[in-house]
């Protein structure tokens, strides 16, 4: 199996010869094995390979960092470096090319492979950030499209200028804000994409460099552990992002079946209490007469998750928030109240919209979809929900749900 094309710019012959051996062994393709960078320009327009496996000091015009920017513009690449300088000067010239990866020489294949597989990755899913935000801006193109054609449609149809005028205006506006949204969604995402992807980076580095001096062995653990938590952070952002979309309807039908409150309660807990709840303080207030309801679990944890999630997210740091968890006469009762940075009338007639992101969060990290799959999640369930929130003061929500209580 191809695991990827791969072109080596390496200077000694025999050791590009014995590289492209060994990665052919570990079933990679060699698409190009050149000595200079005039020829490695030259083959790379021709090949267009995915990764770059580069000695940073080649012969020719350009060394290795000079070499990946002419590169970078043809086409951006997965670049690796290979050195065999140990000083800091040389070290630090590396590391301003900014390279996806170096390693030492000389290098062992396992080594090798990982430092391929880990660059592999990382470039496969800015890919795929890259074409989700591209179908976002064909989207926001077909609606402004369909906007500016009712705009003709109206002008055709209606005979009145005030109801004209009137009609301009508000398609306007509308077209106004889904240039907004796109822009603060593309923001939104990129920033959220970013921190992973440089967790990934970076641990990927220093996992090299723990391998090649062969010790720290102890951090081994804690730098994966990095690297797959920032892995299921993309994961868990793409699923939200595909939840919003028209298409994923079928996401939001409800598959009723045997619901453990505790249990559930319990999973919630430790997804959020790590990451978005890390620092705040949960008081709960439950009374359950029995545990076990029928519902489906999926859509509860989603509307729970995603309430308290803004709890945390928009609290002050240190926080506090309480929370009512009780069961009567078949209706599951869930509240939240929160003393954070609140929300003005305008936010909340607009809190359900998807990508909507308050006028006062400023710098606080998010994508605008919780909100928008909590709603739809519970549309699914019939339940309900209310939302009081004053700025500054904090925030109070309340949702029931029907179900039917397991004795």
């Amino acid at each position: 199996m191809n695991k990827g094309r791969l072109m080596i710019i390496e200077d000694e012959k025999f050791s590009a010869s014995v590289l492209q051996k060994t990665l052919e062994r570990l079933g990679y393709e060699v698409v190009a094995n050149v000595q200079n960078s005039q020829d490695a320009i030259e083959k790379f327009k021709i090949e267009l390979p995915d990764v770059i496996l580069m000695d940073f000091n080649i012969e020719g015009a350009l060394d290795g960092g000079d070499l990946s920017k002419v590169l970078d513009k043809i086409q951006p690449t997965a670049n690796i470096f290979m050195t065999s300088s140990e000083d800091d000067e040389s070290l630090q010239k590396i590391m301003d090319a900014k390279p996806d990866a170096y390693i030492q020489k000389p290098f062992e294949p396992r080594e090798l492979r990982a430092v391929l597989e880990l660059a592999l990755y990382k470039r496969r899913k800015e890919k795929e950030l890259n074409d989700l935000l591209n179908s976002l801006d064909n989207k926001v193109k077909e609606r402004t499209r369909e906007l500016n054609e009712l705009v003709k449609e109206l002008k055709t149809e209606v005979s009145a200028k005030e109801i004209i005028q009137k009609k301009l205006e508000e398609s306007l506006q509308t077209e106004k804000k889904f240039g907004e949204l796109k822009s603060n969604l593309i923001s939104n995402l990129s920033h959220e994409f970013k921190t992973p992807l440089s967790t990934i980076r970076s641990s990927a580095q220093l996992l090299t460099a723990i391998i090649e001096r062969k010790k720290f062995e102890s951090l081994n653990v804690n730098i994966s552990t990095r690297i797959e938590q920032s892995v299921d952070h993309l994961r868990d952002l793409f699923t939200r992002i595909l939840m919003v979309e028209e298409t994923a309807g079928k996401a939001y039908n409800a598959l009723i079946e045997k619901v453990d409150l505790s249990k559930l309660w319990e999973d919630i807990m430790s997804d959020l209490k790590p990451k978005t709840c890390s620092g705040t303080t949960i008081n709960l207030d439950k009374k359950l007469d029995s545990n076990l309801i029928k519902s489906d679990p999926r859509l509860l944890k989603q509307i729970i998750s995603n309430v308290l999630s803004n709890a945390c997210k928009y609290s002050k740091p240190n926080g506090e928030i309480f929370v009512k968890l009780s069961l009567e006469q078949s209706t599951l009762f869930f509240q939240v109240q929160d003393h954070g940075i609140g929300m003005s009338p305008n936010d909340l007639n607009q809190i359900f919209y998807r990508f909507y992101r308050g006028e006062n969060v400023e710098s606080i990290e998010g994508t605008g979809i919780g909100m928008s799959i909590m709603k739809k999640s519970l549309d699914a369930l019939d339940g309900q929900v209310e939302i009081d929130s004053q700025i500054n003061v904090g925030t109070l929500v309340k949702i029931v749900i029907p179900v039917q209580i397991i004795s």
